[in-house]
């Protein structure tokens, strides 16, 4: 009897050091585990304070643009008030100048070693990080759309010219087409502008993709339509109800009632709420937006004037002054004659008005006049700059795209007795940053 439970002993006895095995085998999974996954937080944790780090160095490279920028403001404020700064240095140098990228810590191309060792010890003072690499561009021709907007007295001219056709009185004056024009409201020339713009680009689409794909992407739009739905979308609701001119806004109006909708009837405070358009797809969005914004621009660019804008400005322009305006401007080649770019207003109103006869002085100010309406004026260099700043920490990267101005306020002069009023002082505000794309 105790010989055979000493051998039941002796059989039973592998089962422990199986257990212990699987026991062992077990644990060394689990610390493998473990330490993976250790190794894998390490590496995430470190992954995210090399990224803030970079995202720290692109701030900072946004807080350096917007010192450039504030030398720029100062610069240009100093050409405004200084006629020997303006005999010394144009516009023009200073964008060059404020156009140049930066990249820190500096790199040194020259081969002069007593520049290079200059540059080194001046990176080893400097506090930062990582790299940072900044540019500035000024940008120009955007189209806002919160232009488009009707106000009381486009609404009470529309009213008025069509009781005047209604009743076929009309004026001798109404006539005269480039008088007309010169009273059109901004958002009438705005409208038009977007208009021929978007009509190219639908036109553009349409070269590219067959039928289907066209259809596919952007369905059947009709560029008039879609920008009238636009005017109705931004303009105050009192001014809808009130207006009889040529757009039906009823049907704009059934559109948003079918769909449960009520559109804002107030200006956009940011580009992606025309995504709250009912006839307008992210594709035809996403077609336009490198051209339109919610921002004002102060300054219409005389050097940046392409033919389009020529004929909204000066209706009665005719092909061989337009073909005159250019030559003067950029030149040409097969004649040998070098651009000669505008380098102050004056220059843009000689030719215009004086030497190329385009219009009269008094239809000029209009024309200005109408502008200044919805505070644009002309200049030699766009208000807007778009800032992009690049922060590098080890293998991470963080960008920051944003859209900087700085505002232009005319302040009007006292009138001398017995003397015309002086002109206007144009006076540069400080930078600021309108709108941030990360």
């Amino acid at each position: 009897m105790i010989k055979k439970d000493k051998n039941l002993f002796i059989n039973k006895s592998g089962i422990a050091i199986l257990l212990v095995m699987s026991t062992i085998a077990i644990l060394s999974f689990l610390l493998a585990d473990f330490t993976y996954q250790t190794q894998i937080n390490k590496i995430k944790s470190s992954n995210i304070i090399d990224r803030f780090q970079a995202k720290l160095n692109a701030e900072a490279g946004m807080n350096f643009a917007l010192a450039q920028l504030r030398i720029y403001q100062e610069a240009l404020n100093l050409l405004e008030t200084n006629k020997n700064a303006q005999s010394m240095i144009k516009q023009e140098d200073l964008n060059k100048i404020i156009s140049l990228p930066m990249s820190i810590p500096f790199q040194s191309p020259d081969k002069n070693l007593v520049v290079r060792n200059a540059v080194n010890d001046f990176n080893k003072k400097i506090l930062l990080n990582g790299e940072m690499i900044v540019s500035i561009s000024a940008v120009s021709g955007f189209i806002n759309v919160n232009s488009l907007a009707l106000d009381l007295k486009s609404v009470n001219n529309n009213n008025n010219n069509n009781n005047n056709n209604n009743n076929n009185n009309n004026n001798n004056n109404n006539s005269n087409t480039n008088t007309n024009t010169v009273k059109k409201k901004a958002n009438t020339i705005v409208k038009s502008e977007l208009l021929t713009y978007f009509e190219e680009k639908l036109k553009s689409e349409t070269e590219k993709s067959t039928e289907v794909e066209f259809q596919a992407k952007y369905g059947n739009p009709i560029a008039e339509k879609l920008i009238n739905e636009l005017q109705y979308y931004v303009t105050p609701i009192e001014l809808i109800e009130k207006y009889q001119g040529d757009v039906d806004f009823q049907e704009i109006e059934a559109l948003y009632s079918d769909a449960g909708v009520k559109a804002k009837h107030a200006p956009l405070t940011s580009i992606s709420e025309l995504h709250l358009l009912q006839g307008w797809n992210d594709s035809l969005i996403e077609l336009l937006n490198d051209k339109l914004t919610v921002h004002q621009s102060n300054i219409i660019e005389i050097n940046k004037l392409n033919e389009e804008r020529m004929k909204l400005l000066f209706p009665k322009i005719s092909k061989i002054q337009l073909e005159e305006f250019f030559k003067e401007r950029d030149g040409n080649q097969e004649l040998n004659i070098k651009p000669n770019p505008f380098k102050s207003k004056t220059d843009f109103v000689n030719l215009v008005v004086e030497k190329l006869k385009i219009v009269s002085k008094q239809e000029f100010e209009d024309i200005k006049k109408n502008y200044k309406s919805l505070g644009l004026s002309f200049g030699i260099s766009s208000n807007y700059f778009k800032i992009e700043s690049t922060g590098r920490f080890a293998n991470a990267i963080f960008k920051i795209s944003a859209l900087a101005e700085i505002p232009l306020l005319e302040e009007i002069q006292k009138k001398p007795k017995g003397k015309e009023r002086p002109k206007a002082k144009k006076l540069y505000l400080k930078p600021r940053i309108i709108e941030v794309q990360k």
